[in-house]
């Protein structure tokens, strides 16, 4: 697991070698699932430490370099389960909330320092996290049947985000497949 230590590393080794973080994109989770009353509550402290713990301390650790800068965008991987709730993943849920919070706030107390601070809220990826690695069948779910989401399709809508002219802060994308109910 990512210690603190490793997380100011980073960050040093990224800006000498260039010279300034544009961008931090804290994508990393897990997923627990299930009847809440089955959970394994040391696994759910695990979750909360990664979903939660591993989003600040990476923000952290950036924004007084892109304060420095006066520049900066902080993308964060939420999930739909930041807005709607997810009858098999109440814990799961509760960090996700806990992001959009996390976002919205930062957001405000960020601006004037010039760095936009964004939330990216994908419904179901057909990826590795699922146990789809084969092209084909990630198009036949994604595409001809409208189930799930491409990791492609996250990654564009992240670009787009980015991309904005530096007025503009894209607050909070939730993109979902065509078929999913949340």
């Amino acid at each position: 697991m990512l210690q603190p230590s490793d997380i100011e590393d980073m960050v040093k080794r990224t800006q000498k070698r260039f010279g300034a973080i544009d961008v931090l994109c804290a994508n990393a989770g897990i997923f627990i699932q299930g009847d809440f009353a089955a959970y394994d509550m040391d696994a759910v402290s695990d979750m909360l430490r990664i979903n939660i713990e591993g989003v600040l301390r990476c923000a952290h650790a950036v924004i007084p370099v892109m304060r420095e800068q006066s520049s900066g965008d902080i993308l964060i991987t939420s999930s739909i389960a930041g807005h709607a709730e997810l009858h098999r993943g109440p814990a799961y849920g509760a960090t996700k909330h806990a992001l959009e919070t996390i976002v919205n706030t930062l957001r405000r107390q960020l601006a004037d320092a010039g760095i936009r601070v964004m939330s990216l809220a994908p419904g179901k990826v057909a990826n590795e996290l699922w146990g789809y690695e084969d092209a084909a069948e990630i198009e036949r779910l994604s595409v001809a049947e409208g189930g799930w989401l491409r990791s492609d399709d996250v990654a564009a809508a992240g670009l787009f985000m980015l991309s904005r002219p530096r007025h503009v802060t894209v607050r909070t994308v939730v993109m979902v497949p065509r078929h999913q109910e949340a």
